[in-house]
């Protein structure tokens, strides 16, 4: 008879932190879902605004014509397409994140065509032969990654699938890496985080950027 084995201190410790991610992963996700959408009020002025604050930000962080990694948004999370298209326009180079089946991050240069949340396998042709690979990211000096919420300190809560933390330990050490949110989505109260989850640089929100540590008027969870 085999006895089911112990959990170790380190093992209990990672289910604990599993567990509240999955928690408040699930209650953001909610009221993003609740508050946000593809038909929701003012979500065209978002964009607008998040390309604004975005070049302002790419003047600052980025050399003319300089790589900038960034992504395209589903329908609930802040919009991005005026906000890569605004940049490709002023002659940045925008590259755009899908992911390999072996869950790591590979980029393309900026397609508006590219779908969201795009895998390798769901590219035409054309696109799997712009592939730039995974170190394409390593010589951009801004970083504009996704996220469900970040804390004042700096810790972001993702999607849970570890593709852009595993990405981020080869980003240049001099880069600057921003989350792109909803207004109210930065929190007051500490994200549960651990030892391979990276910190980032600050937020942009239409209101503009701000680096941490962060300010946050958020509404209480409830």
């Amino acid at each position: 008879m085999t006895s089911t084995p112990r959990p170790t201190p380190l093992t209990a410790a990672a289910s604990a932190l599993d567990a509240a991610k999955k928690r408040e992963r699930r209650l953001r996700l909610a009221i993003r879902h609740q508050n946000h959408g593809p038909d929701s009020p003012g979500r065209t002025q978002e964009a607008e605004a998040l390309a604004t604050a975005a070049l302002a930000l790419a003047r600052n962080y980025a050399p003319e014509a300089g790589r900038i990694a960034s992504f395209i948004s589903t329908d609930d999370e802040p919009p991005t397409h005026t906000l890569n298209a605004t940049l490709a326009a002023a002659g940045y180079d925008v590259i755009i994140p899908v992911t390999n089946d072996d869950m790591t991050l590979n980029w393309l240069p900026y397609d508006p065509n590219i779908p969201p949340a795009a895998r390798t396998c769901d590219l035409t042709d054309t696109q799997r032969a712009a592939l730039l690979g995974h170190e394409a990211m390593t010589s951009a000096p801004l970083l504009l990654i996704p996220g469900i919420a970040v804390d004042i300190k700096g810790n972001r809560l993702g999607h849970g699938g570890g593709c852009y933390d595993r990405a981020l330990t080869t980003k240049h050490p001099e880069a600057t890496t921003i989350v792109i949110l909803h207004e109210g989505e930065i929190s007051t109260t500490p994200l549960p985080h651990g030892r391979f989850d990276q910190p980032i640089n600050g937020v942009l929100t239409a209101s503009g950027h701000q680096f941490v540590p962060l300010t946050a008027e958020e509404p209480p969870l409830p």
